[in-house]
């Protein structure tokens, strides 16, 4: 596993294709965080990519953030990890607002169900 500092939070390399995100709290993602973020998975991982989001935090999005922060063509699930009440509903808002999108993404209460869920999505 390696890990890096970005300038919304950090990034840990599971495996060739997969991640581990963990944004800083407070952050407000935007468009220039949304092109960061893009740049490095695609040049550091395998396509097609697995994403474990962890939101041990809370953050936010600009709108649009929200509606470009997966680009599908390149990710092939998403795990989210949810530890409290409000992340869920704040996942549950990006989900519905880009349901038209094809993201295959479900959420947990606990990494290693969300682990186990993307293993089996290879």
């Amino acid at each position: 596993m390696k890990s890096y500092k970005l300038s919304f939070g950090i990034i840990i390399i599971l495996k060739a294709n997969l991640v581990e995100v963990i944004i800083d709290d407070g952050v407000v993602l935007d468009m220039k965080m949304v092109k960061e973020y893009h740049a490095f998975l695609i040049e550091k991982l395998e396509v097609p990519f697995f994403l474990l989001i962890n939101k041990k935090y809370s953050y936010t999005y600009t709108f649009e953030a929200q509606k470009s922060i997966v680009n599908k063509d390149i990710v092939k699930a998403m795990a989210v990890v949810t530890h409290a009440y409000v992340s869920k509903l704040a996942t549950d808002v990006l989900i519905n607002m880009n349901r038209n999108n094809g993201w295959n993404i479900k959420m947990f209460k606990s990494r290693k169900e969300a682990l186990g869920w993307l293993e089996n999505q290879a």
